[in-house]
């Protein structure tokens, strides 16, 4: 398969979700943009953790040939135990009644970062247990700024880590951030041995838990990936911004 119906769409919007069918059988869910690293032979491919509805981590990566890649099926918006609001909507629930609260942040599809550091600081009409009855949208205190908030809107949740909470080096949460926001805006991710990797399109770097998986561009074609390097988050030192053409990304 030719990178460039993949490529397709995952830079679709709205992106629509779909599955990566293999020639051994194996199939990939792709529900997120981020999931996927794309080369001009191969793609590395995340597979999230299980059982974390509805915006696992990253467990894992895996590398594939596109000469392998059989088909790909777009995902109904039935499918799924919940439709995707509801699901959403449960989840942030979950974590605004945990016991001991953890704080939590909302990735919005605008890029926009809804931190939720207190239980009260949002709300909305829960509902019933079977997902039914409850508000499409919601009211929060993000660090003392009202807002409000549409569940359909919000691309990812992520608690925040306790380096986070005392403003540490860059965490996880930063980087999707940066991966997320829409439109995307390119940056350079700077480690602490000094080395640094121009991020130039959201495809070209994968979070995990504790590490990022960066794709280097090849040099006939930047859009494409020639290889990848992983770098353990903890050596993640700062973000700067790239300058871009006039008129370019």
């Amino acid at each position: 398969m030719p990178p460039e119906e993949l490529r397709r769409l995952l830079r679709a919007l709205p992106f629509l979700p779909f599955r990566i069918h293999l020639d051994d059988n194996r199939v990939f869910e792709v529900r997120r943009p981020e999931l996927v690293l794309l080369g001009r032979h191969v793609a590395v491919l995340g597979v999230p953790e299980a059982g974390a509805d509805p915006h696992p981590y990253i467990e894992r990566h895996e590398t594939i040939r596109l000469l392998r890649v059989v088909r790909l099926e777009p995902l109904t918006s039935t499918e799924g135990a919940r439709p995707r609001v509801a699901a959403i909507r449960s989840e942030v629930l979950r974590l605004r009644h945990a016991v001991p609260f953890r704080p939590f942040a909302l990735q919005m599809e605008n890029g926009q970062r809804v931190v939720i550091r207190h239980p009260e600081s949002i709300a909305f009409r829960a509902g019933s247990p079977d997902g039914t009855g409850g508000s499409k949208d919601f009211y929060a205190i993000s660090d003392g700024i009202s807002l409000t908030g549409a569940f359909a809107a919000v691309t990812s949740i992520d608690l925040i880590n306790p380096d986070e909470q005392t403003g540490g080096a860059v965490t996880r949460s930063d980087l999707l951030a940066h991966v997320r926001q829409r439109p995307f805006r390119p940056f350079r991710l700077i480690v602490s041995e000094g080395a640094a990797y121009d991020i130039r399109h959201p495809e070209q770097l994968m979070v995990l838990k504790d590490m990022a998986v960066v794709g280097l561009p090849s040099t006939e074609e930047l859009d494409l990936l020639e290889t990848v390097v992983e770098v353990d988050l903890f050596d993640v030192v700062r973000l700067e911004p790239l300058e871009t053409p006039a008129g370019g990304q």
